[in-house]
């Protein structure tokens, strides 16, 4: 019983994040959006959206898509824990 509950939980995280890899979340209206790759490689949805600047965290594995569209920021940081980020709060 304990690993269909483990699978139905794995399932519902991974349609979630299949729901959201697609979707530029506005997290300051027209100001701050957080999204993933396949966003960022959206061309039209970066535009709909007016976004002039692209951070990029995940430089060595994300290309910066339209260098010539849009100003890129970009840092070479891995999604794991022990990852220190706190220099980008300076």
């Amino acid at each position: 019983m304990k690993d269909l509950e483990e699978k139905d939980v794995w399932k519902q995280e991974k349609e979630k994040n299949a729901y959201y890899a697609e979707i530029c979340s506005e997290i300051l209206p027209e100001f701050l959006y957080v999204s993933g790759y396949i966003v960022a490689k959206d061309f039209d949805l970066l535009q709909e959206n007016k976004i002039t600047h692209i951070i990029n965290v995940a430089a060595d594995v994300c290309e910066n898509h339209f260098p010539e569209d849009f100003t890129y920021l970009h840092f070479y940081l891995k999604d794991h824990n022990i990852e220190v980020i706190s220099f980008l709060t300076l």
